[in-house]
């Protein structure tokens, strides 16, 4: 471990920044802590438990990024406590552990291990969320790494303490969605999301001092500004402490945890920050603390609160660590401030006038999230926001007829314990489908189904069912296994029987790349593969020495590989940890089963321990037929089962040959399982918010339009089996005439709007949209996040794709989704009947229109960068059915405008079987192909239309 030059302790202690007492009452004795040429920047310091030392993190002249150093609380003793490799961010010291602490940082990956400058050296700095940061207990003795927290793809890092030292809370991100807030228990497990937005991009948390909260910042995509937060540690509730719209921004709790400390931006100068105290009960009143013409931020406070630390600029040009005593102000100096006069009206910046990034910040807790491109999440097109004056409020026939009250009726009795969660294809759904049916009776709604039922009937596959499972070892001192401690199932697998030699086929990983071909070397053509789970150079977390997870160790990618090498079945083995293997529905094409390692060893003759040394110590495969035969038997029962879309129509007086469809799927997750992010729970998922919000949504809408007959014809829509992957929309959209239909607006989980902005999705899918978002905007005075893609994970993804214009309302994600958590009383009334009455006047509005709006086929998106690599992933643009069943490849429902997918000349009803000369069985082995594909490359590619096989070839981008 080394040491930085000493400084000088005197001229630390007695050193006082000019300091203006009457601008800065509430702060005395202001020191600057760090300086160059110690340092060339440091910031974001932390005091430990006693008050005694703080830890904080710099860049020193002997090394190019921001590493971890200790200190005395006078400034005296400081050493470095990192690795001295890669880059750190975000210390935190340990409660109860004195030597230990918690950091991020990329030391495992070489390739931040060398600076790279940026591209313009005048640009403002920059946060670069580096994929390859992982959270990690640190030794303050020596300086050694004690233990790895995190090890996934991604983004993980600004992470603290709690007081009890029983909890982390940090910021993950991945992929291209928002940056969002996980716990997780102090010893890296239980990690789970405490707040994840799609619409919302989280960081920068901190714990209260009673650890019932978690505070952190929060800016929504496309927004101009940002704000403090607080949500209980169950989730349960959010709190919005900063009023103004400004960036607000590095929160931090007094010890009494009656305010918050943070930084935002003067309204004059968006490079000058200051810092300011705001109380903590969502009042609003706040009180500046500094008022210096320089950059300060990052505020913290000592365990007595009598003492603050913060970053700052006022020593120079760079940033450095500052201390100060601190004095509480009185009450009354609290006041909630005034937001600046502006056109638009709701407290936010001009849109033409976009954040800048905070000037000096320095560390991940207080960085603002990197700008992203407009594609990437949605994606989205930013506010549209009411205009003063231009809308004179006249009284519109029934949207008075449209109550929360009554809404909740129906809502309460569909998250009902009695339906059992709805799972399509239950008694529970079919209760809550007549249900529905018997509303929209009561209502004077014709049926729309077939000969005029309300009733829209359809099969699928629910999952699947183990029959019979058998392995036979034959010859001499052969065995049957039957399903057991020795050898289980998967149900992805292809019932049959598959008889021939057991090879040993390693890792089943053929990684051109990194010149690795388990399969080279041995003859599979009709051969069982025995397969290890796992891949070779894989203690960083990843195969051939990458810190994350990769494509080679996904089973489905070694049960592809064998296939296509001619094995008749495969055979997985666990090469390290224990328990059997999970995977879900889907037929590969061949027969697949588990065998223990055990079971490897005594009846195949395989020792896998040894096989897997043997693998390490070579470099190289040590595949190799065992010299015994064996047939495997498989049963696998795919379950059948029926549901019900429910249907209903208002014929339109004007022009009822033209349609309207206004849906809401009414199914949701049943007992758990499939689809619950309380996977190990058994227990009734109600689904409050999803969707029953939007069901009762859809029946208040239903009584308005009944109240007020429209022009156009409207179909009620309630569809099954969402939760399955689209299934009712999807089977809607290939049974009925949807050329008829002008426009689909779909209602899912619109029951926990709070003070958030309303979401809008498909802003983009007619030309006619923005004006009409517009009009509804400055009537009922909303204020609407918009994005502009008509795809996504609900129904109206099916009517986009069929060539239908989508608008697509939603009040986002929250802790309780998909948990059985998610229950009525947490739905906000209001809200739900505030986002009815705006569907209702979408609907109107489109009604009204002389003419059927124009549909537009969106370009593709741009493809996000890899978090792990900062390489761009390969993208192909075809749109996949994932309801079609019963095919072997990929039914396509076309491609994305401007794709690769469309210049190669892909149509709807293509069935992908070949993709860059890998076979496409299932959905799975399309994702895994492109995941080893490369931006630029050209690939061929093989569909079956209409019987005949069709050779294609697309530069992916």
């Amino acid at each position: 471990m080394r040491s930085i030059p000493r400084l000088s302790l005197l001229f630390v202690l007695l050193f006082v920044c000019p300091a203006h007492a009457e601008d800065e009452p509430y702060l005395r004795d202001i020191r600057q802590l760090t300086r160059e040429p110690d340092f060339r920047k440091a910031g974001e310091a932390y005091f430990d438990p006693a008050g005694k030392r703080i830890l904080f993190q710099a860049v020193a002249p002997t090394h190019p990024y921001y590493q971890i150093y200790v200190m005395n609380a006078d400034g005296s003793g400081v050493r470095m406590v990192s690795t001295g490799k890669g880059k750190t961010t975000c210390a935190y010291f340990l409660p109860g552990q004195p030597q230990r602490f918690l950091y991020a940082s990329t030391h495992l990956d070489p390739a931040t291990h060398v600076f790279h400058p940026p591209k313009d050296p005048r640009r403002r700095y920059r946060w670069d969320y580096d994929g390859s940061f992982d959270l990690f207990v640190g030794s303050l003795e020596d300086g050694s790494v004690v233990a790895r927290l995190t090890s996934e793809e991604g983004y993980d890092a600004e992470g603290s303490v709690s007081h009890d030292g029983k909890t982390i809370c940090y910021t993950v991100r991945r992929g291209d969605a928002p940056d969002q807030i996980w716990l997780m228990d102090a010893d890296g497990k239980n990690r789970r999301p405490l707040v994840a937005s799609p619409r919302m991009a989280c960081g920068g948390p901190f714990f209260s001092p009673d650890d019932r909260w978690v505070l952190y910042r929060a800016i929504e995509t496309g927004a101009h500004e940002m704000h403090v937060y607080l949500t209980s540690v169950d989730g349960r509730q959010t709190r919005r402490l900063t009023t103004l719209p400004r960036i607000n921004w590095a929160p931090f709790f007094h010890p009494k945890g009656e305010v918050v400390v943070y930084c935002a931006n003067a309204p004059d100068d968006r490079s000058n920050f200051d810092l300011y105290l705001v109380k903590a009960d969502g009042s609003g009143r706040e009180v500046q603390l500094t008022t210096h013409h320089a950059f300060d931020g990052l505020p913290t406070f000592d365990p007595s609160g009598e003492r603050l630390l913060w970053t700052s600029k006022r020593g120079g040009k760079d940033s450095q660590v500052f201390l100060a005593s601190f004095t509480m102000p009185p009450d009354d100096a609290f006041r909630r401030p005034r937001a600046p006069a502006r056109s638009g009206g709701h407290g936010g910046p001009p849109a033409s006038r976009p954040a800048s990034r905070p000037a000096g910040q320095d560390g991940g807790h207080g960085h603002a999230p990197a700008e992203r491109h407009p594609g990437s999440v949605g994606p989205p097109s930013g506010r549209v926001e009411p205009r003063p004056g231009i809308v004179v409020k006249r009284p519109i026939p029934a949207l008075e007829r449209i109550v929360g009250e009554e809404m909740m009726v129906d809502l309460r009795w569909l998250a009902d314990d009695a339906r059992q969660g709805r799972r399509a294809g239950t008694p529970g759904a079919r209760a809550a489908a007549e249900y529905i049916a018997r509303r929209f009776a009561e209502l004077g709604l014709k049926g729309a189904g077939p000969e005029g039922s309300y009733f829209h009937e359809f099969e699928f596959t629910a999952g699947g069912k183990i029959e019979d499972l058998s392995l036979e070892v034959l010859g001499e001192g052969g065995a049957s296994l039957s399903r057991g401690e020795s050898l289980e199932g998967l149900v992805y697998s292809r019932s049959g029987s598959a008889t021939g030699e057991v090879v040993f086929v390693g890792y089943g990983i053929r990684a051109e790349d990194h010149h690795y071909d388990d399969l080279a070397g041995v003859e599979l053509g009709g051969r069982i593969a025995l397969v290890l789970t796992g891949a070779p150079r894989a203690d960083k977390g990843g195969a051939f020495g990458n810190d994350h997870p990769t494509v080679y160790e996904d089973l489905r990618y070694k049960i592809a590989a064998c296939r296509d090498a001619g094995a008749s079945a495969v055979l997985l083995v666990r090469s390290r940890g224990e328990g059997w293997l999970s995977l879900s529905n889907g037929d590969p094409g061949i027969p697949v089963a588990q065998l223990s390692r055990e079971a490897a060893q005594v009846y195949l003759g395989l020792d896998v321990a040894a096989a897997v040394r043997a693998i390490e110590e070579r470099g190289a495969p040590a595949s190799r037929p065992l010299g015994r035969r064996a047939r495997l038997r498989v049963q696998v029962t795919r379950k059948r089962v029926k549901s019900r879309n429910v249907l209903a129509r208002l014929p339109g007086h004007g022009n009822p040959h033209e349609v309207i469809l206004i849906g809401a799927h009414y199914d949701h997750l049943g007992l758990g399982g499939d689809g619950s992010l309380a996977p190990n729970q058994r227990a009734i998922h109600n689904g409050a918010d999803d969707n029953a919000s939007g069901v009762a949504a859809l029946l208040a809408i239903a009584k308005a339009f009944r109240a007020n007959p429209p022009q156009r014809t409207i179909v009620f829509a309630a569809f099954s089996a969402e939760e399955e992957g689209l299934i009712g929309s999807q089977r809607y959209v290939e049974t009925f005439h949807t050329e008829r239909i002008v426009a689909m607006l779909n209602l899912d989980m619109v029951g926990r709007r709070g003070v958030d902005p309303l979401l809008v999705g498909g802003y983009g899918t007619a030309k006619e949209w923005p004006d009409l978002l517009q009009a509804v905007v400055d009537y009922t005075g909303d204020e609407v996040q918009v994005q502009r893609d008509g795809f996504g994970p609900s129904d109206h993804a099916s009517f986009y794709a069929a060539g239908v214009p989508v608008l697509f309302l939603w009040t986002g994600t929250h802790a309780d989704y998909h948990k059985p958590s998610d229950d009525a009383d947490l739905i906000d009334e209001e809200g739900l009947q505030a986002v009815a009455r705006f569907a209702f006047l979408l609907a109107r509005g489109i009604d009204a229109m002389p003419r059927r709006p124009t549909y537009v086929k969106l370009p593709r998106r741009a493809r996000p960068r890899s978090v792990a690599t900062g390489q761009r992933r390969a993208s192909f643009g075809s749109i996949p059915n994932y309801a079609s069943e019963g095919i072997e490849g990929v039914l396509l429902d076309g491609a994305r405008e401007g794709s690769p997918a469309a210049e190669a000349g892909i149509r709807k009803g293509d069935v992908l079987v070949e993709f860059n000369g890998r076979k496409i069985v299932t959905i799975h082995d399309f994702v895994n192909a492109l995941r080893l594909a490369k931006p630029g490359q050209r690939v061929k590619v093989i569909v079956l239309r209409e019987g005949e096989r069709v050779a294609l070839e697309a530069t992916l981008r």
